[in-house]
């Protein structure tokens, strides 16, 4: 899925034990609160929050450790 973002500064490595996790939101704006939140507290950026084909609204991270986790909205428009 990261492909499909395109290159925004991920260089597509990952390290940790390659445990990603979801976690799913009601809204896009709850989404944008919560990556705001977490890359304020040193994650690093993936991919900022984005609206996917399919619908949903995606942001990617990586944790202290490597791991890549998404925050997901699959609010409706």
């Amino acid at each position: 899925m990261l492909e499909i973002l395109g290159d925004r500064g991920f260089d597509g490595t990952r390290t940790g034990s390659g445990v990603g996790l979801g976690f799913y939101f009601d809204t896009d704006v709850h989404v944008d609160e919560a990556y705001t939140a977490i890359v304020d507290r040193g994650a690093r950026v993936v991919s900022e929050p984005t609206k996917m084909p399919w619908g949903e609204y995606i942001g990617f991270f990586a944790g202290p450790n490597g791991n890549v986790h998404e925050f997901v909205s699959r609010e409706k428009q």
